[in-house]
């Protein structure tokens, strides 16, 4: 991605936008859907960014997780970057998944120490991108655990020879 008018140019720098449409580290807008099944129960707040997940199970429907849809900015064919720092109360395995794309799925085991989860890809299905971040009863297992998820962000990678997900721009365009 090159400048656009108006912005500063760094020779080796790459443009960076977050895609995501709100302040991403803001997990109380109601862009980030609070959800679960099965007998998982939503994220409730503990403070700032740290949810109580509960799954209530060890089922693949047992899930307790954030979602927040972007419409229109996903393309079949045009790669993506996404990524997330993450950390628990204990070590636990979250998922990081983009609902509407079946390619962008991870499961990562965080703990106390804060960890950048990155995941590239190439949307198969086009219009959204779906941020779901949380856990998921059959990776996870039966836990009721304190997460904090921040620097949320997802940025096109086309044409770019660095795949690899950029350091976190809070909201709009960073170099």
């Amino acid at each position: 991605n090159t400048a656009l008018s108006g912005e500063s140019r760094f020779k080796g720098a790459r443009r960076v936008e977050n895609l995501v449409p709100v302040t991403s580290s803001d997990l109380s807008n109601a862009q980030w859907t609070k959800r679960s099944a099965g007998a998982g129960t939503p994220p409730a707040l503990v403070s700032g960014n740290t949810y109580r997940f509960i799954t209530g199970g060890t089922g693949s429907s047992d899930i307790s997780y954030f979602r927040n849809t972007m419409t229109g900015i996903g393309e079949i064919g045009r790669p993506v970057a996404r990524r997330v720092l993450a950390s628990a109360s204990e070590t636990v395995t979250v998922r990081i998944n983009d609902g509407a794309n079946s390619l962008a799925s991870q499961y990562v085991e965080i703990g106390v120490t804060p960890k950048i989860i990155g995941i590239t890809y190439t949307p198969d299905a086009s219009g959204n991108l779906i941020f779901d971040m949380g856990l998921w009863g059959d990776q996870a297992g039966d836990v009721d655990v304190n997460v904090t998820f921040d620097e949320m962000q997802i940025e096109l990678t086309t044409s770019q020879s660095n795949q690899n997900p950029s350091e976190y721009v809070s909201s709009g365009v960073g170099t």
